[in-house]
């Protein structure tokens, strides 16, 4: 059997999104969703059965435990990650999952999670990435605004697990966003957005401006996350701290839409513990 990474991570995955499932669910499941059918899917499954990633239940697979990042983990991601990040991160479930004791007789190198809530304070404008179309139409009118929950503004999960994702070499801390779980950030209330604009290029050519509904600076949001305390070397909260006061000062990569437009800064000004 040829070695394809993506392929037993997709198949992971369907069992952790259908709960409990035979191998001719997954199967099934597999080719409905990406138009092809699974080979030695039943292999996949008993290997990963081995290293206790499942436990049986009335004759069906079901994920033993499943991590907090690969929980989060969405189809429109999915379908992206290719053959290298899938190795890498198979090799984090399997040495993650549990099932009555750790996979291999081992505890989980990234343990001990902290439940922390974080106030975060805008060093620059912060832009909204959302396209607005036009309430009439329906169709874009060359805007992108913030998601919004009522009248909070929100800061989408995907824009802080890549701002860990960008920024955690400056640490020296490999696959720091697999292993930090957290919730979508929410913006103080009272904010008067504005609108910026920005150039586009493409193939280093000048193709238009783009206007961006923009947060100013020195807005603050706030976000729960759960930080792993014992495998991480960021592993206080002065660490934690030490950590994001350097990427505020000179990140590899703001927060927010084409944060390279206005720098996209955030500065950590808070971390409370919760119980």
């Amino acid at each position: 059997m040829k070695y394809q990474p993506e392929i037993e991570l997709r198949v992971l995955w369907i069992v952790k999104e259908l709960g409990l499932a035979n191998i001719e669910e997954v199967e099934q499941r597999y080719q409905s969703l990406f138009k092809d059918e699974v080979k030695d899917c039943n292999l996949i499954v008993r290997r990963w059965k081995a290293r206790k990633a499942f436990v049986i239940e009335d004759g069906r697979y079901k994920i033993a435990n499943v991590p907090p990042w690969f929980k989060s983990l969405r189809m429109d991601q999915l379908i992206h990650i290719g053959k290298t990040e899938s190795a890498q991160m198979l090799k984090d479930l399997e040495e993650l999952f549990l099932g009555g004791e750790p996979a291999g007789g081992k505890k989980p190198q990234w343990r001990d999670f902290m439940r922390l809530q974080f106030t975060f304070e805008a060093l620059d404008p912060i832009l909204g990435g959302r396209p607005d179309p036009d309430p009439e139409t329906m169709e874009g009118n060359g805007r992108t605004v913030f998601p919004r929950e009522g009248d909070k503004l929100v800061v989408p999960m995907n824009w802080f697990k890549g701002f860990l994702r960008d920024n955690a070499r400056l640490a020296n801390v490999v696959s720091l966003e697999h292993y930090v779980a957290h919730a979508k950030g929410y913006w103080e209330d009272g904010i008067e957005t504005t609108t910026l604009t920005a150039p586009v290029s493409a193939g280093f050519k000048g193709v238009g401006i783009a206007k961006y509904e923009s947060v100013p600076a020195g807005k603050k949001f706030t976000m729960v996350v759960r930080w792993p305390m014992y495998g991480c070397t960021i592993n206080s909260k002065e660490k934690i701290q030490e950590f994001f006061d350097m990427i505020a000062e000179t990140p590899i990569k703001g927060i927010g839409a084409n944060p390279k437009a206005y720098g996209g800064r955030i500065k950590l000004v808070n971390i409370e513990e919760l119980a």
